[in-house]
């Protein structure tokens, strides 16, 4: 029960900081969406890699880390206010820029640890990809998954596929895609569970990002209960946001899933910066120990 309070508690805190830092917070975002509609908008035109696909690409994965560096820069400094309370908007208004100056710093200071910590992170994400692939892949041949299926699920067609479904797979085929359609989505939470402290880690104890994930990692085993549901949580409104979506993706309302996919982000950054700070708040200065001494 207490469990539970106290993490009712870091939501509801999470989302009130957010929404008192909406300027601080937001500005960064909006200003990377519109740099990154930039830098690759060549991309979509190139039909083949080349040495512009090539460059396009590198500037956007190099804008990407400049905006994580500084984007969570400002979110440390968010949190930090996360006590005070303000007697007038005046006051508020000049934390926020307060707030926004801490962007520019932030990508000088982290920008080289987060491009590394990002490489490792898209490591890590393709390994567990090829893996879950190739045995997925030995599953649906040991039980003679026809490729016409594949075929099928090629089209997107919601309708085409469970026609194809209910028409020429048997029952234990048609069990073995739910399996491993269940496996798929155990595999995605376990991989966001392992990473999920990756970013507090870095810029509340160590810019080493090797010794960054192994503070991550000691302090997901530290604190499995609260990862756990901020990882489920964080699903549901993902989730909730995917079902919005196929109401309202096409048309004058395309923009809301857009609107709720950024403040889903925001949210999520902001509560997993803020359980951090509440736990580190000793050291969060300082350094670690173990990044001191390498």
């Amino acid at each position: 029960y207490n469990l539970l309070a106290m993490n009712n508690n870091l939501f509801k805190q999470s989302w009130i900081l957010m929404k008192n830092n909406l300027i601080g917070i937001v500005e960064p975002l909006m200003f990377w969406l519109l740099v990154m509609m930039l830098v690759l908008a060549p991309l979509s035109t190139k039909s083949s890699v080349d040495i512009g696909f090539i460059i396009a690409a590198s500037l956007g994965f190099l804008c990407f880390t400049a905006f994580l560096s500084g984007w969570y820069a400002c979110v440390k400094s968010a949190v930090s206010l996360k006590n005070k309370v303000y007697n007038d908007v005046s006051e508020r208004n000049k934390d926020q820029i307060e707030i926004l100056k801490n962007f520019f710093p932030g990508v000088a200071d982290y920008m080289l640890s987060i491009s590394i910590l990002t490489v490792i992170y898209f490591i890590f994400l393709g390994i567990t990809i090829v893996a879950f692939r190739l045995c997925s892949l030995k599953l649906l041949a040991i039980y003679n998954i026809p490729q016409e299926f594949f075929n099928v699920v090629n089209t997107g067609s919601q309708l085409k596929i469970t026609e194809y479904i209910q028409s020429n797979l048997t029952p234990h085929q048609v069990l073995l895609l739910l399996g491993i359609f269940i496996a798929g989505f155990v595999v995605y939470m376990i991989f966001n569970l392992f990473v999920l402290w990756f970013a507090p880690a870095m810029f509340y104890e160590s810019k080493n990002p090797v010794t960054a994930i192994i503070l991550a990692l000691k302090f997901l085993f530290k604190n499995i209960g609260i990862s756990l549901l901020i990882i489920l949580v964080m699903f549901a409104i993902n989730f909730t946001i995917s079902v919005v979506n196929v109401f309202t993706g096409n048309g004058l309302l395309s923009f809301i899933p857009l609107i709720l996919l950024l403040t889903y982000f925001m949210y999520y950054v902001t509560t997993v910066f803020l359980y951090y700070d509440s736990k580190t708040q000793n050291t969060s200065n300082c350094g670690s120990k173990l990044d001191r001494e390498v």
